[in-house]
Parts: C-alpha cells; sequence; structure tokens
C-alpha cells in the first residue's frame, strides 16, 4: 500500500557604526519554529532547529498512566470510536489475550489529546469520529516523529478507495471496513505489527552503517550500495538510510540513496516527497515542485505534501501557487500551524513584491526577503506585524546561519516592543545557533541585560541578509538610521 503506481549560507564583515540597523552583515552560505496551537491563535514558543525526518530517532517512550511490571513487552494501544460495542469487544481481546493497555477515546479531539500525553505502539481509529474529520485527525498524529511509524488502524463503514488513497503514504496503515469478524482484526493487528517490526530493522540496520563511518562520506555510500546487495528488501533500506542522512543534513548522500532507491520504485509517493525534500534542501525548487504535484496526484490529502508544494511556490515567489497549496491545507485542518504560517508569509510576500515592482529588481533570495520583510515592518514602526512575519518565516528557513540571524532581528524587535524577557530568550536562541563570526547576539545580549529597564534603541541593529547591491544597503541603513535618531521613534 506505499506504492501507488507500482501495483514513486555564513559571514559577519565589520560595521561601519554602531547606529540602530545600520550595521548589515551579509550571508553567503547556500541553502527550524516550534508553535503550539492554543484554540485558534498561534503561540510562539522559542526556535530550535529541528530535523524534517519522518521519524523521531533515539525517541524517549512517554510514561503511560499504567504501570506495567519490569520487561513487559505488552503495547499501549489507543482505540478512537463512539461505538461502545465495538471498543468493548476490541478492548477486551487486546487487554485479555495480550495483555495490552488500552485507552478509549470516543471522540477524535480527545484522541489527539491522547497522542500528544502519551507514546502509544497501536492507533485504531474511526474514520468518522466526531470531532475531527478522519483525514485531518490521519494528517496530524503522521505529522508527529513519535507517530510516523506507528502501525495504524483504521475502521470505516465504507471502502471507498478515493478516501483512503493518503495511506499509500505509510504501509503501516490499514483499513478494515466494518463490521468484521474478531479474528480480522487480529490478523490485521499481527500483519501491521509485522511490518512495523520489519520496518524497524531496516531502519536500525541503515542508521548503524552511517553512523559507523560518519565523516567519511565516500565509505557511507560504497557501505550502503554493497548492503542494498546482500539484503532482500533493497527499497526499504535505500529510502530509510537517505531519510538518516536527510536528518544528518547529508543532503548530497540522501540524494544518492534516494536516486538508488528510485531505480527500484520510481513512483513511490514516500520516495517522491523525500526527494522532493532533499531538492528543496539544494535549492532546486523547481524539481522538488514537479516531484510533490506528481506525489500528490497518487496520494492527495497529504497535508505534510501540501504546505511542502507551498514551501516550493514562496521560493519560486509564485505567489498564487503558494496561496493555493496552504489553502488546500487548511481546508483539511484549519489548526494546522504550517499551512497558517505559510498564508502569512505568503500574503506578506505577496504585499511586498508589489511594493518593489516598479521600484526596483527583486534581487533578493527567499530567505533574504522574509527577512527583509521583517525588518521593513520594523522600519515602519508595525511592531506586531514584525514579530509575526519573523516566527512564520522560520517555519520556512532550515539553515543554521539563517536561522541565527532571524532570531537575532525577533529578538531585538521584542527589545522594541519592550518586552526584554523574550528579546533575550531570542538572542539567547540566535547564540546557539550562531557560528563564531557572528558576534552580535552576545553583544546585544550584554548590552540588554546590562540595561534592563530602558527601551532606549539608539543602538539598535539589524541583520538584512545576501543583499547584491551596495548603494541600497547604505541607503536602507541611512534611513534607519536617521528614523531612529528621530524623537518620535522612541
Amino acid at each position: 500500500q506505499n506504492q501507488a503506481a507500482n501495483k514513486k549560507t555564513s559571514q559577519d564583515p565589520n560595521a561601519k557604526n554602531n547606529d540602530m540597523m545600520s550595521d548589515i552583515d551579509f550571508d553567503n552560505d547556500p541553502p527550524v519554529s516550534d508553535i503550539d496551537e492554543s484554540e485558534s491563535e498561534i503561540v510562539y514558543k522559542k526556535k530550535t532547529i529541528k530535523s524534517g525526518a519522518p521519524i523521531k530517532y533515539g525517541m524517549n517512550q512517554k510514561i503511560h498512566m499504567l504501570n506495567r511490571e519490569p520487561g513487559s513487552k505488552s503495547l499501549d494501544v489507543l482505540i478512537i470510536d463512539d461505538d461502545e460495542g465495538l471498543t468493548n469487544l476490541i478492548q477486551n481481546y487486546l487487554a485479555e489475550e495480550r495483555s495490552d493497555y488500552v485507552d478509549v477515546c470516543h471522540n477524535a479531539i480527545d484522541g489527539w489529546k491522547a497522542m500528544q500525553k502519551f507514546n502509544y505502539n497501536l492507533i485504531v481509529m474511526d474514520w468518522n469520529s466526531k470531532g475531527l474529520s478522519g483525514l485531518a485527525l490521519y494528517n496530524r498524529l503522521r505529522s508527529k516523529p513519535e507517530l510516523r511509524r506507528v502501525p495504524v488502524i483504521i475502521l470505516t463503514g465504507s471502502m471507498a478507495r478515493e478516501n483512503f488513497r493518503i495511506i499509500e503514504d505509510n504501509k503501516c496503515t490499514l483499513v478494515l471496513e466494518k463490521p468484521f469478524e474478531l479474528q480480522i482484526f487480529e490478523n490485521a493487528v499481527e500483519s501491521i505489527r509485522k511490518r512495523q517490526k520489519a520496518d524497524s530493522q531496516v531502519t536500525e540496520l541503515a542508521c548503524q552503517i552511517i553512523n559507523m563511518h560518519k565523516g567519511d562520506r565516500k565509505k557511507i555510500y560504497q557501505t550502503l550500495k554493497d548492503t542494498t546487495a546482500k539484503i532482500p528488501c533493497k527499497f526499504d533500506f535505500l529510502l530509510a538510510a537517505g531519510q538518516y542522512l536527510y536528518y544528518l543534513h547529508e543532503y548530497r548522500l540522501a540524494q544518492k540513496a534516494y536516486e538508488d532507491a528510485a531505480r527500484l520504485e520510481p513512483h513511490n509517493v514516500t520516495l517522491m516527497t523525500e526527494m522532493a525534500k532533499v531538492h528543496l534542501r539544494l535549492d532546486h525548487p523547481i524539481e522538488s515542485l514537479r516531484l510533490l504535484t506528481e506525489a500528490n496526484h497518487f496520494s492527495p490529502g497529504n497535508i505534510e505534501r501540501l504546505c511542502l508544494m507551498g514551501e516550493a511556490g514562496l521560493d519560486l515567489f509564485q505567489t498564487d501557487k503558494a496561496q493555493e497549496y496552504f489553502r488546500r491545507a487548511l481546508q483539511i485542518d484549519g489548526e494546522n500551524l504550517t499551512a497558517r504560517q505559510g498564508t502569512i508569509v505568503t500574503n506578506n510576500l505577496a504585499d511586498y513584491l508589489k511594493s518593489v515592482e516598479k521600484s526596483q529588481p527583486l534581487r533578493e533570495k527567499f530567505a533574504s526577503t522574509l527577512n527583509l520583510i521583517g525588518i521593513t515592518y520594523i522600519k515602519n514602526n508595525q511592531i506586531k506585524n514584525g514579530i509575526e512575519q519573523y516566527h512564520c518565516a522560520m517555519a520556512f528557513i532550515h539553515d543554521l546561519p539563517t536561522t541565527a540571524r532571524i532570531q537575532f532581528n525577533l529578538g531585538l524587535a521584542y527589545f522594541r516592543s519592550g518586552d526584554h524577557r523574550l528579546a533575550l530568550e531570542w538572542l539567547n536562541e540566535s547564540m546557539k545557533n550562531s557560528d563564531s563570526s557572528f558576534k552580535k547576539p552576545q553583544i546585544w545580549y550584554e548590552k540588554i541585560q546590562s540595561a534592563q529597564g530602558t527601551t532606549s534603541l539608539e543602538n539598535f541593529e539589524a541583520v538584512p541578509l545576501e543583499w547584491d547591491s551596495d548603494e541600497f544597503v547604505d541607503s536602507l541603513a541611512d534611513s534607519l538610521k536617521s528614523m531612529m535618531e528621530n524623537p518620535e521613534y522612541d
């Protein structure tokens, strides 16, 4: 069921002066925002770099509410269904026959909350549960790294295939049509657990080989090729290797592993999506969008893929396309944070492109433009909009040097707003992600610490990225300096 068609950036030059926003930093390196949801509002947390890998390596299991005996191999199971007769039947079978711990939720919202609180080894969900559509819930659980490979059994009263094409993205998913015999459910559990076990073994082998030769790219690739020739599950092994290499930011090696896998299953939708992620990191948005579009044709309804398509559209400055992809994602789940962030960034980018269309040619790269939009808001004293732009932009910035500079500007924006606590938090995050040449976060962290109680911005500075025109940079710096010297600004 995993096969759709085969049955597919930094340097820190010396500043001219220490006035606010007049110290411009040029970033030349090549091409992550943890945000929580609180009802319908976006609540921002400290930004930390996280991998886009599809699983969570070295996962620590959350503690279940029930104490289990030492050495127990039993499962934690979550059932989401409002049919009490059916849930009792499944619960009794799992608890009595297999000594499994079982939680039951009668609606999708409670089920989602349980998934955030505990890690489950098996999830049984009714596709038509109340509170949240089955497609939205399935997207949410597969978006969590610790749940990417957890077996899921979908229960439904209708087996219309077009409604379940999204399961092509994950082979650890089965669909059972109601009503069914208990023996059929038992067989489904055994089948899906065997798949998960085999998948985990392949992933473990790939990680061991890569870790064994870490730092020697040639040795890693040769060992992967040699191992592939000896094992039966060649495609799964190469896919797992590519995913782990992507997690380690070894994008070129990941690309080679995926290309080898594509010779075996060229139209595998998971492979196409993973390859598209690599192409985005290697600054190949056109090829990325092509792969994502093809995968989406075979397996529509995947919010992560729609958001990746939106990101590729943003990277190409095709705001109309990006808006459409994020809109589709929000139609599935209106609370999806990446889609909401993408919508905000896209709208801001569209407005910015209109404003510069006649005045100057667009020469900045994507990351630089997102940063410039934030600076423009701050320059125009729209501090709230600038802070929102920086937060949302970080969902689409994936390298440490650029992230550090966005975080630095965000810290200064919070300082401008008078929130010293958040200013210091974000400057501290910037320091964690900065290289040795980027000293400004530490300098400003110390400045703000020593000047607690004042909101003066006489020495404020922001960090634009990768601008080609020295005249434009100097002009912006001079205008910002003049603005900051204006008594009305404070």
